[in-house]
């Protein structure tokens, strides 16, 4: 048998490091997946899905760092249900591999420009040689 769930979609908040009654912390996000489709009428249409997940493990703390709100990120992971006190059933991706797709944005000081110039353009070669 094979429980396995993959999603790529965007954050709908920042993550939330979140702890267990017995102390093992987690982080806890929701995804929005996008579907579209045409209706009946031909018109474009689009569903969004929500997705529960939980981190669990080494990565938990590095996970509710970088994962914050409308960024795109990819999951994998399981399916699991639970009923909560009020017997409510829901469900939940427990995740086992996840990454954030997003190019990190750096801010690099400027650099000073050079005050020394090329008098001329050097050949790819090296000084005194032509591609013949």
């Amino acid at each position: 048998m094979i429980n396995q769930v993959t999603l790529i979609g965007n954050l709908g908040d920042d993550a939330e490091l979140r702890t267990t009654q017995s102390g093992t912390p987690y982080t806890y996000a929701r995804i929005a997946t996008n579907e579209n489709y045409k209706d009946g009428q031909g018109n474009w249409q689009t569903s969004t899905e929500w997705h529960s997940i939980k981190v669990w493990g080494n990565s938990s703390n590095r996970a509710a760092q970088v994962m914050t709100k409308g960024k795109r990120v990819y999951i994998q992971g399981q399916l699991k249900s639970h009923t909560n006190q009020e017997g409510k059933r829901f469900w939940e991706v427990r995740v086992d591999v996840w990454r954030v797709l997003d190019k990190e944005e750096k801010l690099l000081p400027a650099e000073p420009e050079s005050p020394w110039q090329p008098s001329h353009n050097p050949s790819p070669f090296g000084e005194g040689f032509t591609r013949r």
